[in-house]
């Protein structure tokens, strides 16, 4: 695993970070579904999080792409090696996002269970009608 964060380089420390903090509100709102401005920040967080997936990836791939024009013909082939490397940023935050969208799910469908019972057990009053 930390193979794993090292080769993703840098810009792995982002993408866990906004990952954790994303996670963290997920959970609270799977906990709390009433809190929505948790849902919202959490929301926020994961879609920061896939950014700097994406562009931990890009600029790995960059790196990767510049510093092939320095390696002899017989071993051009190492670029896949820095590809693969570049990738597990992107991989990262995906399973991260992921992993935070499935809590939020549940939230979700706590919420909305909760708001069914209430529903059910919540009379409106009639309104008069205009003709009395």
């Amino acid at each position: 695993m930390l193979d794993y964060f090292r080769e993703g380089g840098w810009g792995m420390y982002p993408i866990f970070i906004l990952g954790a903090f994303a996670l963290v509100l997920a959970i609270r709102y799977a906990f709390e579904p009433h809190k929505t401005e948790v849902r919202t920040l959490a929301v926020y967080l994961m879609v920061a999080t896939l950014i700097a997936g994406c562009l931990g990836t890009a600029v790995g791939v960059q790196k990767s792409a510049e510093f092939i024009g320095r390696v002899p013909d017989p071993r051009k082939w190492i670029f896949l090696i820095g590809l693969k490397e570049s990738l597990n940023c992107f991989v990262s935050a995906f399973v991260i996002a992921n992993v935070s969208t499935l809590i939020m799910a549940y939230g979700g469908w706590r919420r909305e269970r909760q708001m069914r019972v209430v529903r059910e057990n919540t009379t409106l009053p009639r309104q008069a009608s205009a003709d009395a």
